[in-house]
């Protein structure tokens, strides 16, 4: 004869164990992924934003950032990955704080999809930015402290606008060399783009490559 009373304690017992396991977002968008708690198991989609280990200096990963019309997020990972800026891919893993404040994906999977469409910085003051986290912006100020040599990870720099203040992080690993940019001093106008992001409650924008650092009245290609 079946026995009603095991089968109800073990589908009750599956039932528990289903509530307590980390909830899941498959194919969600990366604003709706981020909100979640740490330690959801999500899968987004979206447009590459920073190359695999361009800010290795800084984050001791091979990571990247992709975005979507709504958002976007950092991907941590210690697999080099071939990604071209634009390239559309997907992306499982696991959502986690990175330690320092900013949310992050630590990468399970990846998948390419088809198409590359670079994705256009958002041009926003740097209180926008500050709302923007994990983002693509373009930020414009005027650099009001002298630069400070956080060797062997990156510099620092301090770019102010009429709505805040932002650090302007540089890793070294982006290639940039302040040495080499006598123009990155005090009173300089200067235009940012790079990723937002929060470092223990610093709000910064890290510029990828020197095409993102644009100085009053000269441009690069």
């Amino acid at each position: 004869m079946m026995d009603f009373r095991k089968i109800f304690i073990a589908l009750f017992t599956l039932s528990v164990l289903l509530c307590l396991s980390s909830p899941a977002l498959a194919n969600s968008s990366i604003e709706t992924a981020r909100q979640a708690p740490s330690g959801a198991e999500i899968t987004v989609t979206g447009r590459v934003t920073v190359t695999s280990g361009q800010f290795a200096s800084a984050s001791f990963d091979q990571g990247f950032a992709i975005q979507d019309p709504t958002g976007g997020i950092y991907v941590s990972t210690d697999q080099p990955l071939t990604l071209q800026a634009g390239d559309s891919i997907t992306v499982s893993g696991t959502l986690q704080d990175d330690g320092h404040g900013q949310r992050m994906i630590q990468m399970q999977a990846v998948h390419p999809e088809a198409g590359n469409l670079q994705v256009e910085a958002q041009p926003v003051t740097i209180a926008q930015a500050k709302q923007l986290d994990g983002s693509l912006v373009t930020v414009h100020g005027t650099l009001t402290r002298a630069m400070v040599d956080d060797a062997p990870y990156g510099d620092r720099l301090w770019l102010t606008d009429e709505t805040g203040t932002a650090q302007i992080y540089i890793p070294r690993s982006t290639g940039i060399n302040p040495a080499q940019l006598p123009w990155l001093k005090p009173g300089q106008l200067l235009q940012v783009t790079g990723l937002s992001s929060d470092y223990d409650g610093n709000d910064e924008v890290i510029p990828r490559d020197l095409a993102d650092l644009v100085p009053s009245g000269m441009s690069f290609d």
